[in-house]
C-alpha cells in the first residue's frame, strides 16, 4: 500500500471504521485481522503489529501462537473468531467454524437484554452463509 498512496489514503479510514467501537471487542477484531494477515502471509499487514496486539494482554507468545495456529491460549470466543477467520480466508466457505462462531455469538446475545441489537459477528456470519 505504501507504493500506492491513494489506496493507503482510503484504507486508513476504512480500517478505523472496522476496528472502532462496536459490539465485537477491539481485541477480537485485531486477532481476526492478524489471523487473516498470517493466513495470507501478508508481510505488510504483520510487520507493523497493531497497537492493540502489543498491549500486555497480548504478549509476544500469543502472537506467536496465533501465527503457528496454537489457538489453545485464547478464550473460547477468541478461538471461534480466529477459526472462522482462518477458515474463511483459506477456503471462502468456513462451514466447519461457522457453527461454533454462531454458538458463541448466540450465547453472548442471550446475556444481553432482549432489546439489544444482534452482534455484528452474527450479522457477518449470516451474510457469508
Amino acid at each position: 500500500m505504501a507504493h500506492r498512496p491513494e489506496v493507503l489514503k482510503t484504507f486508513v479510514p476504512f480500517y478505523g471504521a472496522v476496528t472502532g467501537p462496536g459490539s465485537v471487542e477491539r481485541r477480537v477484531k485485531e486477532l481476526v485481522y492478524l489471523t487473516c494477515s498470517y493466513a495470507n502471509e501478508c508481510a505488510f499487514c504483520t510487520a507493523p503489529t497493531p497497537p492493540a496486539a502489543r498491549k500486555p494482554a497480548s504478549p509476544t507468545t500469543k502472537l506467536r501462537a496465533l501465527q503457528t495456529e496454537q489457538d489453545h491460549v485464547f478464550s473460547e470466543p477468541e478461538r471461534a473468531a480466529i477459526a472462522y477467520a482462518r477458515e474463511l480466508t483459506q477456503n471462502a466457505a468456513a462451514d466447519d467454524s461457522r457453527e461454533a462462531l454462531m454458538r458463541i455469538s448466540t450465547t453472548s446475545r442471550s446475556r444481553k437484554s432482549p432489546s439489544s441489537p444482534p452482534s455484528r459477528i452474527s450479522r457477518t456470519a449470516s451474510i457469508t452463509a
